[in-house]
């Protein structure tokens, strides 16, 4: 079974559950669709797909890249030190209170760019 506007979404990246997919393909199996991403699959009831479908919002790449590189700076600080966290479960001497203050903090600031992202689109349409 096609559906025209999956057909459509297919190799685009969306915003979806705050996270960046991008959909490679989907499957209708009796009652149920599949969304495959580059990151999950999706299972909803097949009538309902339409209503799942206005949870993915669009993003153009361009512009998480153009956030991203403008924020080099702050990228490489929070790179180094979310390493350094990884460095030190495997090393075994993690302060379990710190590091997940840490992915707390990741989490919002990749939001933050992620949100800049959709307002530069906004902006420039």
């Amino acid at each position: 079974m096609h559906h025209d506007k999956l057909d459509q979404m297919i190799n685009k990246t969306w915003l979806y559950n705050t996270r960046l997919i991008k959909i490679l393909s989907y499957n209708f199996d009796k009652d149920k669709c599949t969304i495959v991403t580059d990151k999950e699959w999706i299972v909803c009831n097949a009538n309902d797909i339409n209503k799942k479908l206005k949870d993915f919002l669009p993003v153009a790449e361009e512009d998480m890249a153009l956030v991203i590189s403008s924020r080099r700076s702050e990228v490489s600080n929070l790179t180094n030190a979310l390493l350094n966290s990884i460095k030190d479960i495997q090393a075994g001497t993690y302060d379990a209170g710190k590091i997940k203050a840490l992915n707390n903090t990741t989490n919002t600031i990749l939001n933050v760019f992620k949100t800049e992202a959709l307002l530069t689109r906004m902006k420039d349409k």
